[in-house]
This record gives structure tokens, sequence and C-alpha cells, in this order.
């Protein structure tokens, strides 16, 4: 033993540590541990602990914003590695060169500056005559670290003869990376096509961040998406489960928005004091990630704040307001009905009248040109829609028309609609033409068509439209609008909504009035003018007091 007792404690430590990536960084980042870990951290921590000693490892870890992923995996997890030097040569990819930097940043400070590493890593921590720049650092034990951007040219990163043997990809997508089709595919390039070659044969890849948008990288990673088949990923949510009681926390948002009190009270007080009276009943069942970071209260009200940021930074479910999340869709093929047949048979039986219709929302019939859409629907008299199929193709004027009578044949339509107005119209006349037994239909569309799909999404929440989970393009546009690349389904679904023979026109209203802005609104006007109803325009009685339909 060393006539040093403090020595030999340290040294105790260092090889406890060298085994233990959590105990490494309580022990030797305690500003960063004032909390204890969450299920998330030790999972991670198992994970990137197993990945080190083994080799050609491929995780994927979505995490909520604000819950250290960063701090644990691409600082510490890297200073881990590179104390015990377990990697030779390492590269942190980010969204753009300045975040990578940042990144790289927050290694370099801690190396010069946290005391607790100084003396127990001396041989590691000492500055370096060699590199010490803001794109590579390479440390006294001779462990480089580099980073790489879609700005850099990244290929051939190397330290010495060693190329990189761990690869973290830290937040590689942006909000401006993932705002469209174009910059989302340049991500996924520059991933497929630098940073996966960047490694040795025997590299480790780490991916984490929060997903952004469905179409992203790290949600394709996720989603484990054909190349990303064979990646380890993991999926967290700040919420893992509900409160049992939603008619209590629906009491709390009344209150809290001041639906319930007179405009003078204070209503976030107000529901504090309710959830107070209440929070034995109002936390059963609730349960979350981090409750030291943030408890089930802190993240109802966060969600409150905006539902659309919320989902996306906190639950990894990007979100619009317009969006509806999967659980929220009535699946009808859940052991309702058996099968397409059974529909028709089994709501006869109870003496349910069902019409098949059918629309079309057509493209431009250019090649590259976007989707057309063909949607199927039966419609009950009780104004239940059942989707029974949701087709969108690449094809001419001629395709298209025959693939229309097709389904026609298979469905047996009552009416097929499709939009007059625009430059649809052609659609009809040549349909009538080429198919005489085709019962063709107009739809004179007056609302925008966001109002229009954002009828239909209220429609598919109320549980009045229902779909199959066969339907996968659909349910994509459902729970991606308005960021899915494409809406052409989403389009000619709202035509049967607002078909002649579809729901019924009261209940439409009551959608257009969730939908109205009040009177101060810039769009009161517009909202104002013109309500459809029934297939025709109304005007005079159906008008907007206070934001409520009159």
């Amino acid at each position: 033993m060393s006539d040093n007792i403090f020595d030999d404690m340290e040294n105790s430590k260092k090889e406890k540590a060298s085994k233990d990536l959590l105990f490494f960084a309580t022990t030797y980042f305690p500003k960063y541990c004032t909390l204890s870990f969450s299920m998330m951290h030790k999972e991670m921590a198992a994970s990137l602990q197993e990945m080190t000693f083994s080799r050609k490892k491929r995780y994927a870890f979505a995490a909520p914003r604000g819950y250290a992923k960063s701090t644990f995996v691409t600082l510490i997890y890297v200073l881990w590695c590179i104390c015990y030097k377990y990697e030779t040569c390492i590269v942190i990819a980010s969204s753009t060169k300045d975040q990578s930097r940042r990144l790289l940043s927050h290694i370099r400070k801690e190396l010069e500056s946290n005391p607790l590493l100084r003396r127990a890593f001396p041989e590691v921590i000492l500055r370096p005559l060699a590199r010490w720049s803001q794109e590579e650092i390479i440390c006294k034990n001779g462990v480089s670290v580099s980073i790489s951007s879609p700005q850099h040219r990244s290929r051939g990163l190397r330290n010495a003869e060693a190329k990189p043997g761990l690869i973290i990809l830290d937040d590689a997508d942006s909000d401006d990376s993932v705002r469209k089709p174009e910059q989302r595919e340049k991500t996924f390039e520059w991933f497929s096509k630098v940073v996966m070659y960047l490694g040795s044969d025997i590299a480790n890849i780490v991916a984490v961040g929060t997903i952004m948008h469905h179409d992203s990288l790290l949600a394709k990673m996720i989603r484990k998406e054909d190349e990303f088949s064979r990646w380890v990923s993991k999926k967290y949510r700040a919420i893992i489960a509900d409160a049992n009681h939603s008619d209590l926390w629906e009491q709390w948002r009344r209150i809290l928005h001041n639906r319930n009190l007179a405009w003078d009270q204070n209503s976030a007080e107000a529901a504090m004091r309710f959830y107070e009276e209440n929070k034995t009943q109002m936390l059963l069942g609730a349960e979350v990630l981090w409750k030291e970071k943030e408890d089930y209260l802190s993240l109802m009200l966060l969600q409150e704040q905006g539902s659309a940021s919320f989902y996306s930074e906190k639950m990894n479910e990007p979100l619009t307001e317009a969006s509806v999340r999967k659980e929220e869709i009535a699946f009808y093929d859940e052991g309702l009905f058996a099968d397409v047949g059974s529909i028709f048979q089994q709501l006869s039986a109870k003496g349910i009248k069902t019409t098949s219709v059918g629309a079309c929302d057509p493209s431009s019939g250019r090649p590259r040109g976007d989707y057309s859409a063909i949607v199927t629907a039966y419609v009950t008299t009780d104004k239940e829609i059942y989707v029974v199929d949701a087709e969108q193709v690449r094809c001419d004027f001629s395709t298209l028309m025959d693939k229309i009578y097709q389904y026609h044949k298979l469905r047996k339509f009552q009416s097929f609609f499709y939009e007059e107005n625009g430059m649809q119209y052609w659609l009809g006349g040549e349909l009538q033409k080429k198919y005489k037994d085709l019962p063709v239909k107009p739809v004179k569309n007056t609302d925008p068509k966001d109002a229009r799909i954002q009828k239909l999404l209220f429609y598919i929440r109320s549980g009045r439209v229902k779909l199959s989970k066969r339907l996968t393009d659909l349910i994509r546009q459902v729970t991606t609008y308005p960021y899915c690349d494409h809406d052409d389904l989403l389009d000619a679904l709202s035509m049967i909504l607002d078909a002649p023979d579809g729901p019924d026109w009261e209940f439409r209203l009551k959608v257009l009035k969730m939908f109205a802005p009040g009177p101060g609104s810039d769009k009161y006007r517009s909202w104002k003018k013109t309500y459809l109803a029934n297939g025709t325009i109304i005007e005079g009685p159906g008008d907007f007091v206070g934001g409520v339909l009159r």
C-alpha cells in the first residue's frame, strides 16, 4: 500500500470509474450531477459501456430537450473514452460547423480547467504542443477528437494511422434542416455518404438528439427504417404514463385558462390551489422520466404553453397544433370489424344504411409531378365514415381514370366526387365520357385547403372518421400534417366531408366554430362571410359574435 492514503483512494476511484460510466460522471463531474440519474441515463450508460468493450455497434437515442443528453454522451462519455484511452480517434458530428465547435469546446474546457480531472489524469490533461484548436484536439496520451458537419470536408480524418473508432452524432437535425424535404434529404446524404464512411471497420456510432420531424434523420434511425434496421434505438418521453383522472386535469385546464373564473381573478393561482386540493387524485397513475428535473405538474404546465413544441421537445413526437397523434385515431380494424367486407354486413345487421363513396385529387399528370390521390369510404346514415382505401400514385390521366374505375368495380360507388373548381374540373367530364356507369358528382371547394384539412383532422380526432391500420400513407399524412411531404390523400378525403352526400352540415358548422378566430383577428372577416352548408354557400344568420357561431 502507498504511504499516501489519498493516492490509494484516488487510484481506487480511478479503477472503479474505468468500468462504471455513472461513477465516473459523479466522481469527476459533480457540477453536472446534482440530480439523481434517470432511467434514461442508466440505460444509456449501460449501452455505451457495452459498445465500448465490443465493436461495430450502432446506437440511436432520442431524448427530451433539456435532459442532459449532450452532457452525458458528447461530453462525459467522450472524456471517459479519452481518459482511459478506450478510443484513439474520435469524431463529433453535428448539424452545423458552429454547433460541432461548441461541443468540442466543452470538452476542451473540462480538459483545461476541471481540477478533479487534472489531479486524477495528469498524463491526459497536460496540454500538448501538438494540436489544440477549434476543430481538433490531440491529448497528451495521443487520443484525438475531431469535428464534422455538413459544411466540412470531413473525408479522411485520422489520428496518425488510426481511423475514427468512435463517431458521435449529436443533434444532426436542426430547425432549418428539417423544414423542407430537400433539406432533410441533404442531411441524410451527408450522413450516409460521409459520416458512415469516416470510421474504421470496427467503429462504433452513437446518435443522440431530439426528434424534430417525422422524416428527420434521427426519426428514421429510431423507426429502424431500411439501412437502420440493425441499429439499437430508444425513444424517451418526458411523460411515460398519463394520470388516471383526466377529468380533474380538464377542470384544472379550464381554471388555468380562466374559463371558470371572473376576469379579475388570478387564474394561475386558482389553478394551483385546485391542484393542491386534489393533488393525490390528480397524480394517480402518472409517471415521468426524470421527476427530479420535471415533475408531472411542470410538464402539464409546459404542455399548456404550446402542445406542438411540447410533443416535439419533450415527447419526441413532433406535432403542430393541427397534427393528430396516432393514439387519437379510431381504427375500425382493432377488433371492431374483421375486414372491409364485414363493415357492410355488420352495420346492415344493425339497421344502419351504408353508402359507398370515393374521391380523387388529381395531379398535373407529369411523370415527376405531385401524386394523384384516390380515397374510398363507407358513410353511414349516422354520418360515421370508414375509410377503406387510400392510394397515392404518379401516373398519366388515362391510367388514373382506369384505376378509379377499378375501385368502382371493387367498391360499387354510389357517388364519386371530384373538385369542379380549379384545374381539376376536367376529371368529371372525362370520367363520364369513358365510364357511363360511374356516378360522378362535383364538389365545389370554397374554403382554403388548410381549413378543409383542419376540419378533416377534427373529424378524425372526434372519431367520426375511422381509419384502417392498412392505410399507412394516409396515417403518416394525418399524424405529420402540415410537415408531411404530400397531403394529397388528406385533400381527397376532405372532399368526401364537404360533398353534398357527406356528413351533416350542422356538424360541419360546429367544426368551423372550433377554428374560428376571435373578432380581433385579422382573419375574422374572411371567416365571417361564408360557410359551406349542404353543398351551397350560406350567408347572414351564420355569423361569428365574439368567436361564437350564432
